[in-house]
């Protein structure tokens, strides 16, 4: 056994800005030209660019996050997951890509 670890980082991102006030999710909310969420991703890469990178969203704002990605030219490698009915089933759904069964 090589003794190389992969890291990992589950991103639950299922906000939906009625805190913020928002009609946008907050994870998609603009800051400096992109989303909130393209600006996490890249703190994750620059801790760490070998990190493994998984994204949980719900269904309904997978394409939204793939359009968001094509706009802004965004390539940091990250996996996309389907949320659940709860965070804690957001989480559980992250958790399973790392353990092989999602």
């Amino acid at each position: 056994m090589s003794g190389i670890t992969s890291e990992y980082a589950i991103l639950v991102a299922g906000g939906s800005g009625t805190r913020m006030q928002s009609q946008v999710p907050k994870q998609f909310i603009s800051i400096g030209g992109q989303p909130i969420l393209m600006h996490t991703i890249k703190r994750f890469f620059a801790y760490n660019a070998q990190i493994r990178l998984i994204l949980v969203l719900p269904t309904e704002q997978i394409l939204l996050w793939q359009q968001l990605c094509a706009e802004h030219a965004f390539f940091l490698p990250h996996q996309v997951v389907t949320g659940g009915n709860s965070r804690f089933a957001s989480v559980k759904n992250g958790l399973a890509v790392i353990s092989g069964e999602g």
